[in-house]
């Protein structure tokens, strides 16, 4: 049986001609099914009832969705926020890593600097140091008078106020005899 469009508007609820008693036959008869086989009123029952079973089940199969549903959503939102979080951690560590790269630069530069006034100090303080060995050892000598005999004798001229500091090394453990040096 068709349902026509006007009846289909007048928001009527339908039921099969069947179902309303106005085809062949109503529910209390026996109807025919597709097959062949005849239908009897207990089967509708039973099978009416297994629908309402299943609808039962379904409710709850959908309640467990839904709860199922609204946990994975509570994770979800509780893992975007751990996710926000450990990216505002890495640009914090990133900016972190920025400021100890450009401070690690400048220390370098530093290092380097300090090293190269190392060198030129240590450099500037052996610029004018002079030290002599096999120079016999005497009783209350002056160095600074020993010192003047050895320039002239190798022809350099020497002046007194040309020395910061003059002093003769000990004699080395086991080099008993020989002099320490000037």
């Amino acid at each position: 049986t068709l349902i026509s469009k006007q009846e289909y508007d007048k928001n009527q609820q339908w039921l099969c001609p069947v179902c309303t008693g106005e085809g062949e036959s109503g529910l209390s008869v026996v109807t025919q099914a597709a097959a062949g086989d005849k239908i009897k009123p207990t089967d509708i029952h039973d099978l009416m009832n297994e629908m309402r079973d299943f609808r039962r089940e379904m409710k709850e199969i959908n309640s467990d969705v839904r709860n199922n549903l609204e946990k994975y959503s509570e994770w979800i939102i509780d893992n975007g926020n751990k996710i926000e979080e450990v990216g505002k951690q890495v640009r914090e560590i990133k900016e972190d890593i920025s400021y100890l790269y450009q401070e690690n630069t400048n220390l370098r530069k530093t290092v380097q600097e300090l090293t190269n006034k190392t060198n030129f100090l240590e450099q500037a303080s052996k610029e004018n140091v002079i030290e002599i060995n096999g120079i016999p050892r005497k009783e209350k000598e002056d160095l600074l008078n020993v010192i003047s005999r050895v320039s002239v004798a190798i022809g350099f001229e020497f002046q007194p106020n040309m020395i910061d500091n003059c002093y003769r090394y000990r004699t080395a453990a086991g080099a008993e005899g020989r002099p320490g040096g000037i």
